[in-house]
């Protein structure tokens, strides 16, 4: 429970105004991450927050995805793998620049762990 509770807080960090308190946020569920048994459901808040309508609260989302995915992605379900990998080819041509960077730096920690048959299924 705790655990949980700590990952509502760090979410809720990553829409703040503040770049700082963002940035912290982003660091902390890294390292979250790493004591997390079952990722999915971080993974999965996060991912949803990917979507968001602010630019500078979804390129915290996707700076969140890779830090977590690079830290603690291999714990990640093969469904899931495959469903936000969708999400990043879909914005591999966003019109920001720091959006296509982090994405690529999503792909990059994606690609450390992706399982095959998940990309046989893709």
């Amino acid at each position: 429970p705790f655990l949980s509770q700590l990952q509502t807080t760090f979410m809720k960090s990553l829409n703040d105004a503040s770049r700082d308190v963002r940035c912290r946020g982003v660091t902390a569920l890294t390292k979250l991450v790493t004591l997390h048994n079952k990722v999915d459901n971080l993974f999965t808040d996060i991912h949803n927050g990917t979507r968001n309508e602010n630019l500078r609260t979804r390129e915290t989302m996707f700076a969140a995805l890779h830090g977590t995915m690079f830290l603690g992605g291999s714990g990640m379900s093969p469904n899931l793998q495959v469903t936000i990998a969708n999400t990043l080819k879909l914005h591999m041509g966003a019109p920001e620049e720091s959006i296509r960077t982090v994405n690529g730096a999503c792909f990059g920690a994606l690609a450390t762990f992706y399982q095959e048959d998940a990309l046989l299924r893709d």
